[in-house]
C-alpha cells in the first residue's frame, strides 16, 4: 500500500501564528512513518506562522470533506493559530466528525489552554484527544506516531 492509497486522513490544520518548530517536526515524523499527512489551511493561500515561515497548505479546509474516513487531526500550537481555528465552525464540523468515526484530535501544548476554554476538551469526549500536556515534543510525536502504527488496520478501510 502506498500512502496515496490512504491520502488526507491525517491532518494538521494551520492558521496564522502556528508554532513553526512543533508543525514541521511533527509532519516530518509522520511523513518518515509513511503516514498520510496533509496540511489545511483555513484557506488555499499561505499561511505566516508565529516566525515569519509561511507555508502554502496541501488543501484547503473547505476540500477536506471530499476525501475519505479521518484517523487524526493536530491542532498545532501557538495561541493565535489555535484560537483562529477553534472559533472556526467548519473545524468544529471537521472535528465532529473524526470524533464519530472514531478518530484521535492531537493537540499541541500551547493549543491546550485554547482548547480547554473553548470546551472543545470535556470529560465526554476524552478518550478521542491525545494531548501534549507534559510530554516535550518528540514525545508527543512518538506518541502520534505509534498510536497510528498500532492501529494500521485503519487505513486499509
Amino acid at each position: 500500500m502506498t500512502t496515496a492509497d490512504f491520502k488526507n486522513k491525517v491532518l494538521i490544520l494551520l492558521a496564522p501564528g502556528f508554532e513553526e518548530a512543533e508543525v514541521i517536526p511533527c509532519m516530518t515524523q509522520l511523513r518518515k512513518a509513511s503516514l498520510p499527512v496533509s496540511l489545511v489551511g483555513l484557506t488555499s493561500r499561505q499561511v505566516t506562522g508565529w516566525h515569519g515561515l509561511s507555508i502554502c497548505p496541501d488543501v484547503a479546509l473547505d476540500e477536506v470533506g471530499d476525501y475519505g474516513a479521518l484517523k487524526l487531526v493536530v491542532i498545532p500550537g501557538g495561541r493565535q493559530c489555535a484560537t483562529m481555528l477553534l472559533i472556526d465552525p467548519r473545524v468544529h464540523r471537521l472535528l465532529n466528525t473524526v470524533i464519530e468515526q472514531e478518530g484521535r484530535v492531537g493537540v499541541m501544548r500551547t493549543a491546550v489552554p485554547v482548547a480547554t476554554q473553548s470546551r472543545l476538551l470535556t470529560s465526554l469526549l476524552e478518550s478521542h484527544f491525545i494531548t501534549q500536556n507534559g510530554d516535550d515534543l518528540e514525545g508527543f510525536i512518538t506518541h502520534l506516531v505509534r498510536f497510528l502504527l498500532n492501529r494500521i488496520d485503519w487505513f486499509s478501510l
